[in-house]
């Protein structure tokens, strides 16, 4: 007897018009941007990753990427090097096979160039002089970057740059940058922050030098 029951009001609950429990959509989540949240036009790749976004009932949730220059992507982590500079809204869409797709979040990237005039003070304490101006005028095309610089300590002449490595290190996202100028010093080695947007003087002819040169 309790089987009929059972299969009466089964019965009922599609024939007679009544509602199965709903279904909820995904919640709101978060993007995790590394390893930094900036770099350079084709020569940082950027690695999105969805956070914190759950499904109530349990559902199969698929992600896709909308990483605002044009490009897409599915699943999770994901992907992408820009080739263009600017600033790119980055939105992540969740989908559990009942609802509509739901906007679960974004965020933003920005990409530079390093295609610019740098300059700065680059100071040694133990040197005469002490200080000196550092130019450098940089064309950057992905990982191949060239140009020319100028020292204050040799008249402000401007002479080419012969770069020893451009590259990119993985873990940070910065940019380790090193080679040498007839302008007035040999060696030279210095670090691109693409979030701080300036270079870091690690190295600078003998003895070593510190500074910090900025787009201008």
């Amino acid at each position: 007897m309790k089987s009929m029951v059972v299969v009466t009001l089964a019965f009922c609950v599609t024939a007679c018009g009544m509602s199965s429990p709903s279904n909820t959509a995904p919640s709101m989540g978060s993007i995790q941007i590394s390893p930094t949240s900036a770099g350079l036009a084709s020569a940082s790749t950027f690695t999105f990753t969805e956070a914190g976004v759950t499904d109530a009932d349990s559902d199969t949730v698929t992600f896709a990427w909308d990483f605002g220059d044009g490009g897409s992507g599915t699943g999770s982590p994901v992907t992408h090097a820009y080739t263009t500079t600017g600033t790119f809204t980055v939105k992540l869409t969740a989908n559990d096979g009942h609802n509509p797709p739901v906007l679960a979040a974004s965020a933003t990237v920005t990409v530079r160039s390093l295609s610019a005039t740098w300059k700065g003070t680059v100071t040694c304490n133990t040197c005469n002089p002490t200080t000196r101006t550092v130019t450098l005028v940089l064309i950057q095309g992905g990982l191949s970057v060239a140009g020319t610089c100028a020292d204050s300590h040799n008249g402000g002449a401007f002479a080419a740059i012969q770069v020893q490595a451009f590259t990119e290190v993985a873990a940070t996202g910065q940019f380790s940058f090193s080679g040498s100028c007839s302008a007035g010093f040999e060696l030279f080695g210095m670090s691109y922050d693409p979030v701080a947007d300036t270079f870091t003087v690690s190295n600078w002819d003998s003895p070593p030098y510190s500074g910090t040169l900025t787009r201008q």
